[in-house]
């Protein structure tokens, strides 16, 4: 009678084994590994699986990261002003003057530090500009600079590269008044300026420079006559060449 027990006992642990399996075909057995669940096609779920995960950025593909551009250079413009001032001040009052630009020519060195930022001293020469005044005052303006400049680069699209920019330095005026109260004198005094603009690069030595500055030479003064606020508009265009680059920086598409 034991034994007929023993054998009903075993058919039935028998059958619930098999039960269970029918109900659950996906419950885990032991030895299963528990982090990589099986799906209906067999297929199995791997988190490190070779290429699931996305590479590191390539820094040097973004134009701020790329291979710095370390490199002295040489550069040349030329162009012209329009000069501005607040109020010319003569024996007879103060008046608003007619003012025409001077044609500018000027070189310089400078050198290039890495991603964004340069400088150079530039020396440049003002040709004759004439100030009238209603109260018919003639006179002549012409003179020299040389400052101390420094650009950020703001990144290279297409081969183009806009710049910002500030400037200080020293400045000769010679102011000449042509009537009967004599000619002038020569002044120097302290100039800064702002500028802006974008470089072309031709080749991996030459670039193009066109840019605008406002120059900045406080008040000017000839006999019986002063420039207050006095000041220009310029337009440059020039070249740079470089010695010694390194790669530019990559331009974006």
């Amino acid at each position: 009678m034991a034994t007929g027990n023993s054998w009903c006992g075993a058919a039935a642990l028998v059958t619930v084994l098999a039960l269970s399996e029918v109900a659950a075909p996906g419950a885990a057995r032991a030895g299963d590994n528990l982090l990589q669940p099986e799906f209906s096609d067999g297929a199995t779920f791997t988190a490190a699986a070779d290429g699931a995960l996305p590479d590191a950025p390539d820094l040097d593909s973004i134009p701020f990261f790329s291979t710095p551009d370390h490199a002295a250079y040489f550069r040349i413009d030329t162009g012209f002003g329009a000069l501005a001032a607040g109020d010319a001040l003569t024996a007879n009052g103060r008046f608003n003057p007619t003012l025409s630009g001077p044609v500018i020519a000027g070189v310089g060195v400078g050198y290039k530090f890495g991603f964004l930022l340069r400088g150079d001293v530039t020396a440049e020469y003002r040709f004759r500009a004439r100030v009238r005044t209603p109260d018919g005052i003639h006179a002549h303006l012409s003179g020299a600079n040389v400052m101390a400049n420094v650009y950020a680069d703001i990144g290279t699209w297409y081969g183009v590269t806009p710049y910002i920019g500030a400037g200080a330095g020293i400045g000769w005026d010679r102011f000449s008044r042509h009537d009967a109260f004599g000619s002038g004198g020569t002044r120097s005094g302290f100039v800064w300026a702002l500028m802006g603009g974008f470089a072309v690069e031709v080749t991996p030595s030459v670039t193009i420079d066109v840019g605008y500055r406002y120059l900045d030479a406080g008040t000017r003064r000839a006999p019986g006559l002063a420039l207050k606020e006095s000041g220009s508009h310029d337009l440059r265009i020039g070249l740079r060449w470089r010695f010694g680059a390194t790669a530019d920086a990559a331009s974006l598409p």
